[in-house]
């Protein structure tokens, strides 16, 4: 019975494996530390909401890089057929690639990072052509869809949260009234939320109604519990 409450506990299984990544990462190896770094990111409201953006938009972004690929593959089976030297990259030379997959490999571990380097002096209109299209759409607007649709998402999740902090300061949490409503009828908001509806007092009495024998509860009670 007791092995089965640890092992249903999600958070205390969290905490032991956050305890033994610092073990491991005091005697084994420094690395291990970096999953601890990752809690403590956590635990920061402002960075757990760039966390959450990335991870909120991870299909769409997974999608913009399926796109990103797709078009990788059009620009090298292009210069694939009609560029007989080839080119590189600023990290690599791919201008010997034997064959359309290695090419496409070079393409797809390096393109995103730098335009194509040609090794002759002269360019062509070609050439320049195909240097300006991938520019366009590989460097520059692939890059700022992906860091667009991220920072989209952030801007969301922080516009949510501070709608819900703006509610929590003017809103009362049981009747809904607003500050200015509370106001105007000569009732001081504060007092209001923490004499008439604190609303700790009624999660005490919702977490009362959930932990007591329904056999012990009065009518109104279990009226209430019903709900």
């Amino acid at each position: 019975l007791s092995e089965s409450i640890f092992f249903s506990d999600g958070e205390l299984l969290y905490n032991v494996f956050l305890v033994m990544c610092s073990f491991l990462g005091r005697y084994v190896n420094f690395l291990f530390n970096s999953v601890n770094t990752i809690d403590l990111c956590m635990n920061v409201p402002i960075l757990y909401k760039v966390i959450q953006s990335i991870t909120n938009s991870i299909n769409s972004v997974a999608g913009t890089m399926v796109l990103g690929f797709c078009l990788q593959y059009i620009f090298v089976g292009y210069g694939f057929m009609v560029f007989g030297s080839g080119y590189g990259f600023a990290d690599m030379d791919a201008s010997t690639c034997a064959n359309l997959l290695d090419c496409l490999k070079a393409h797809w571990d390096y393109g995103f990072r730098s335009a194509p380097v040609w090794h002759e002096p002269t360019l062509s209109s070609l050439r320049f052509t195909f240097d300006y299209m991938y520019n366009l759409s590989i460097i520059l607007i692939m890059a700022a869809i992906i860091s667009g649709i991220i920072i989209d998402t952030f801007a969301d999740l922080k516009d949510e949260q501070n709608s819900i902090e703006e509610a929590q300061q003017n809103n009362c949490f049981i009747c809904s009234l607003s500050r200015s409503e509370l106001e105007r009828q000569k009732v001081p908001f504060q007092a209001h939320i923490i004499q008439d509806h604190y609303m700790w007092a009624y999660a005490r009495f919702l977490l009362y109604l959930d932990q007591e024998d329904p056999s012990n509860l009065t009518g109104p009670e279990s009226f209430v519990k019903q709900k």
